[in-house]
């Protein structure tokens, strides 16, 4: 069995092309959010509840009843 050499003259297939990093990378991690979000539909803000007393709107570093 022979092997013949095909020759397709300047055709960009027989030239070595040097591969390259990609123009976009991804990131890590869950990906954003491309909605804005409605206005009501707000985030309501945590409330701090104290473990000594057990009210709302503090912590227990800044309890009065210490």
């Amino acid at each position: 069995m022979e092997f013949s050499e095909v020759q397709v003259g300047d055709n960009k297939e027989n030239k070595l092309q040097q591969v390259e990093n990609p123009l976009v990378s991804q990131h890590k991690g869950r990906p954003e959010t491309k909605r804005y979000k409605s206005s009501t539909e707000k985030k309501s803000r945590a409330k701090y509840t104290c473990k000594t007393c057990g009210q709302t709107g503090h912590n227990s570093a800044r309890c009065q009843n210490r």
